[in-house]
């Protein structure tokens, strides 16, 4: 088998595989979505304190694994654009790259139109990754008032306070993570031509010898 058919061959399987991860995280985002969504709905029914905590920590282990997906995915499509796609005649992802580049911009000159595009596409995005931040706050406000309310000894509300405080923090990151992450693509299209020079010279120094 030809190098290039070998190069086509493994091109096509990383594009199914990039598909795959982005049907698992659009699933597990819906999921998580729809565990806190319920919970907020129907919370007054049981005011439980440790199942509000383990809703919190359940849908917190669930987007740390939306988190890996979204990553695998960066690995993968940086990958190709270093390896792959210079020597292919497939050049999605490099393509890609550089439409996003220019922005999303229905005509170029008309400032109304690029302003709302922007704040539709852009804004757009940013609110879906809050979405999750302003469920998990109904929730925790529960949970403060709930605790509040008990008659837990201090040393007990102060540790459900703390982890509430922790539950906090990683979903704002959280958040923030992944409304900011386009800046891990450029990191690792410059790890993997990094690693694509070091072969290149390796190579070079074997011949030598």
């Amino acid at each position: 088998m030809k190098v290039k058919d070998v190069m086509d061959k493994e091109y096509l399987m990383l594009r199914s595989e990039i598909e795959e991860n982005l049907k698992k995280q659009d699933q597990l985002f819906g999921t998580v979505i729809s565990i806190l969504g319920l919970t907020n709905v129907f919370s007054h029914i049981s005011e439980n304190v440790l199942f509000l905590f383990f809703i919190l920590f359940l849908s917190t282990l669930l987007q740390l694994r939306m988190l890996e997906y979204r990553n695998i995915v960066y690995y993968i499509s940086t990958y190709m654009v270093v390896f792959l796609e210079k020597d292919s005649d497939f050049k999605w992802e490099t393509r890609l790259g550089k439409f996003k580049k220019e922005g999303y911009v229905y005509e170029d000159g008309k400032l109304r139109k690029k302003i709302i595009n922007m704040v539709v596409v852009r804004f757009g995005r940013i609110i879906k990754h809050f979405i999750i931040l302003g469920l998990v706050v109904f929730i925790l406000l529960r949970i403060v008032v709930n605790v509040y309310k008990s008659y837990y000894m201090l040393w007990i509300k102060i540790v459900l306070y703390v982890v509430a405080g922790f539950l906090v923090i990683f979903n704002i990151l959280y958040a923030y993570t992944l409304s900011t992450d386009k800046v891990n693509y450029s990191a690792y299209l410059k790890r993997w031509e990094k690693i694509r020079k070091q072969e290149q010279q390796e190579r070079i120094e074997g011949r030598g010898q």
